[in-house]
């Protein structure tokens, strides 16, 4: 069990926008996740299948009513172990950072 555990691909998204995500949706590989509210410098993560090519399409709505529409970082089958953190920034951009074991 822990060696598929380290083959999972996950998703963690960090919240730096100083000030409360009242919703979060993040699509990727053809897979839709509705994380909810997310606390300032709060974040959560999620497991997903990589299926297919695929970037991070990030909709997020701040406290403010301001949102956050974006889509960047990569994944590409055959990739496993992926971890990934996709940091929500103050200046309403996202930088994927991309870690992969294999």
């Amino acid at each position: 069990m822990a060696i598929a555990n380290r083959l999972q691909n996950t998703f963690t998204i960090v919240n730096q926008t100083g000030q409360s995500l009242t919703s979060l949706r993040v699509e990727v590989c053809n897979q839709k996740f509705d994380l909810g509210s997310i606390p300032p410098n709060g974040q959560t993560s999620r497991t997903y299948n990589i299926t297919t090519d695929s970037g991070y399409s990030v909709q997020a709505t701040l406290k403010d009513g301001s949102r956050i529409e974006e889509i960047d970082g990569y994944v590409t089958t055959g990739y496993y172990g992926v971890r990934d953190r996709i940091v929500l920034k103050s200046n309403r951009n996202i930088t994927v950072i991309q870690s992969t074991l294999w």
